[in-house]
């Protein structure tokens, strides 16, 4: 990431572009969601709430993600809900694609809070297991796959709609920003 070069009480001072965004309780989610992007997001996020000092202070995040890992996402989830039981709001941006796990990360933050650039895209579907192995091991697979998807279609019913959790189910749903505005993934196109 570029620097910013800052004047302060006659000095330079040199800060990544993350820093400044951090700075204004900003986080930029914008990589495929795995185990270590997602360690990333939730440091950021740890330390921003424990600068939240007064009710309804906000965090925003700005979504632009191809989606990926359904753990370490819904790990993200669960840290982003419980934030929002400190009464930390949280601002939720599809600045781009909220794709797959991204899509859920945007319908999750806090309710009139959920926004979208008119040109972003969101993308849900079902989950893959991409299992192989003995029939015992794809059983076991089959099994996760469907807690994991229930798990998901739970958040979907919370933060949306039943009716999206149908259509998601057939194929990959593609939603311009009035659609995802339609369904309840976002409150309020910028």
């Amino acid at each position: 990431m570029a620097n910013i070069i800052e004047n302060s009480n006659q000095q330079m001072v040199v800060l990544s572009i993350e820093s400044k965004l951090l700075q204004q309780k900003i986080i930029l989610i914008s990589s495929e969601i795995t185990e270590e992007s997602v360690t990333e997001y939730q440091s950021q996020l740890m330390y921003l709430m424990s600068l939240c000092n007064k009710p309804d202070d906000i965090i925003t995040l700005y979504i632009n993600t191809p989606g990926g890992s359904v753990y370490d996402g819904l790990g993200l989830l669960d840290l982003i809900n419980y934030a929002k039981k400190q009464n930390i709001i949280i601002r939720t941006v599809n600045i781009g694609k909220a794709c797959s796990m991204g899509a859920l990360l945007l319908m999750s933050g806090t309710k009139g809070y959920r926004e979208s650039l008119l040109n972003s895209s969101v993308m849900i579907h079902e989950i893959s297991s991409g299992g192989y192995g003995k029939i015992q091991d794809l059983e076991e697979n089959f099994k996760e796959t469907q807690r994991l998807q229930n798990i998901i279609n739970s958040i979907i019913s919370e933060n949306s709609s039943e009716e999206l959790i149908k259509l998601c189910s057939k194929k990959d749903l593609w939603l311009n920003t009035n659609e995802a505005l339609k369904y309840n993934i976002i409150d309020k196109i910028l």
